[in-house]
C-alpha cells in the first residue's frame, strides 16, 4: 500500500471516530479477536479499524487473523502483516486445526461474494460455507471464554428482489435460490450457526451484508457502482445494462467495520441483523454521480441487458432493528461514499 493510500484509510477511520464514540466498542479493549477471510474486503476493513483503536485509543486488542490467500494483503494492507498484536496465518478455514485458547470474539467472514468465482468453482464455495463454518464452530466449541461468533451470510437469502418495493425486515424468510451454490452455502451455514447454539451453547449472531463501496474492492469485480467506476476512470461513456431502475444502498468501508463490530460486542444472542445502508439509490442516479467526479462531460450509454440485468429490483435492507438496538445509521451519505470511492480508485489507478 502506498502512503496516499495508506493516509486515505486513515483519513477515513478518523473522519469515522469525529462522528461516533470509540467507547461503543470499549468490550474490545485487552480482547483477542479471530477474523477469518481477513484478505478480503470485509475482513481487510476489520483489521483496519481494529489497527486503529489500537493505535489511537490503546484498545491493545490482539487479532488472530486467518486467510487461504493471506499474501493477498501484501498488495493491499502490507503494514497490516507487521502491526502490533497482530497474527496472520495462512490457511483455509475449512482445514484450520485450533486457534488460541484465549479468543473471545469469532468474526466468521470467509468466502467470496463473486458470482463468477461460484460459477466457475461450486464446490468450493458450498464446502466454505459448509465445511468451513461447521469446523470453525467445532473449535469455538473448544474456546472456555467465546463471548460471541458472529457468521457472515448474504442478504441473497431472502430470495428473489425482482418483486420486491420495499425494504426487507430481518423476520422474513429465507427462500434463497436453489440453484446458487452461495447462497445455498449461506443458508445451510446460518442453520448451523443456530444449531450449534442451540446444541452446544455457542453464543451467536447471523449478520446478513447488502451492498457495501469503497476502499479494497476491485474494478474487476461484478458489481453495477464498480463498473461505472472503471469506465469513467478510462474517459469513455459509462455503459448501464438495463433501464437504471434497479435500487440499490452503499454503505462505505468504514462504517461496515464499526457496525460489523458493534454488533458482534452488543448483539443478542441468536439473533439476525442486516447490514447495509437504508437509502435507496436507483443506479441511474448512481451513475450520475460517479459522472459528476470527473470535470469532463460524460455520457451514460444504456445498453439492452439480459434476463437478469433487465429486472428492476429493490434490494435494500429494513434498519429499524439494528437502529433500536445499537443506534446505527451511515456516518457517511450514499453521495460522499461514491464520490470517497471514485477518489480512491483514482489514486490506485495511479500509484498501483
Amino acid at each position: 500500500m502506498s502512503i496516499k493510500k495508506y493516509q486515505f484509510i486513515q483519513e477515513d477511520l478518523g473522519k469515522l471516530f469525529e462522528l461516533v464514540n470509540s467507547k461503543d466498542l470499549n468490550l474490545l479493549k485487552g480482547s483477542s479477536v479471530c477474523i477469518t477471510g481477513c484478505s478480503g474486503f470485509v475482513g481487510t476493513w476489520l483489521c483496519e479499524i481494529i489497527n486503529y483503536l489500537n493505535d489511537k485509543f490503546k484498545f491493545e486488542t490482539r487479532v488472530y487473523a486467518i486467510d487461504r490467500e493471506i499474501d493477498k494483503l501484501r498488495n493491499t494492507a502490507p503494514h497490516l502483516l507487521n502491526a502490533k498484536n497482530f497474527e496472520f496465518k495462512k490457511v483455509d478455514v475449512r482445514y484450520l486445526s485450533e486457534l488460541p485458547k484465549d479468543i473471545q470474539f469469532i468474526i466468521h467472514a470467509a468466502g467470496t461474494p463473486d458470482n463468477r468465482f461460484h460459477e466457475l468453482n461450486p464446490v468450493d464455495v458450498m464446502t466454505t460455507s459448509a465445511l468451513g463454518t461447521e469446523n470453525i464452530l467445532k473449535i469455538a466449541d473448544r474456546l472456555s471464554d467465546l463471548r460471541m461468533f458472529s457468521n457472515f451470510s448474504s442478504a441473497l437469502v431472502y430470495g428473489n428482489f425482482d418483486a420486491r418495493e420495499k425494504p426487507i425486515k430481518e423476520s422474513e424468510s429465507c427462500i434463497g435460490n436453489s440453484f446458487s451454490p452461495y447462497v445455498a452455502g449461506k443458508i445451510y451455514a446460518e442453520s448451523l450457526t443456530v444449531a450449534f447454539r442451540q446444541q452446544f451453547r455457542i453464543p451467536s449472531i447471523i449478520i446478513r451484508p447488502f451492498t457495501f463501496v469503497g476502499p479494497f474492492q476491485t474494478l474487476t469485480s461484478p458489481w453495477a457502482l464498480n463498473n461505472f467506476i472503471r469506465d469513467a476512470l478510462g474517459g469513455s461513456t459509462i455503459k448501464m445494462l438495463g433501464s437504471g431502475k434497479t435500487n440499490r444502498s452503499f454503505l462505505y468501508g468504514s462504517d461496515m467495520a464499526f457496525w460489523i463490530l458493534k454488533m458482534t460486542l452488543h448483539g443478542e444472542s441468536g439473533s439476525i441483523y442486516n447490514l447495509g445502508s437504508p437509502e435507496a439509490v436507483e443506479l441511474s442516479k448512481a451513475a450520475k454521480i460517479v459522472t459528476e467526479c470527473f470535470p469532463q462531460s460524460m455520457d451514460i450509454l444504456f445498453c439492452a441487458g439480459n434476463a437478469s440485468t433487465n429486472k428492476n429490483n429493490h434490494m435494500i435492507p429494513d434498519n429499524s432493528l439494528i437502529e433500536s438496538s445499537f443506534s446505527l445509521k451511515p456516518t457517511v451519505p450514499t453521495v460522499e461514499a461514491i464520490k470517497r470511492s471514485v477518489d480512491w480508485f483514482r489514486i490506485e489507478s495511479s500509484v498501483g
